[in-house]
């Protein structure tokens, strides 16, 4: 009957508008699980760059730290060398005193 239909369509109506709701919030909720995933994927971005950038600045202090090391160890060669010359000449010196001293 007519009625019947009627009752028909005004449950299945309720059963779309009830099915549209529960849709539109399962799309609500996925809208906000991408807007906290994008949030937390700039942050994760973010905090990469900060450590790449902290890899850098560790980078350059080690080359700077490398550099002054190779220098030290330059000047200490250096020294070295000039304290080797120095004794060799106090050795002269002595030998000549003493040759001096004998003659």
């Amino acid at each position: 009957s007519i009625q019947e239909q009627n009752q028909k369509l005004i449950e299945l109506t309720e059963a779309h508008r009830k099915r549209k709701t529960q849709l539109e919030a399962q799309e609500q909720a996925l809208d906000s699980t991408k807007e906290e995933m994008s949030e937390i994927m700039n942050k994760m971005e973010e905090e990469q760059q900060r450590i790449r950038d902290k890899e850098s600045q560790v980078q350059r202090e080690m080359s700077s730290l490398t550099k002054q090391a190779e220098s030290l160890v330059v000047r200490e060669e250096s020294l070295n060398q000039r304290e080797k010359a120095l004794n060799s000449q106090g050795d002269q010196l002595s030998k000549a005193a003493e040759k001096l001293s004998k003659e």
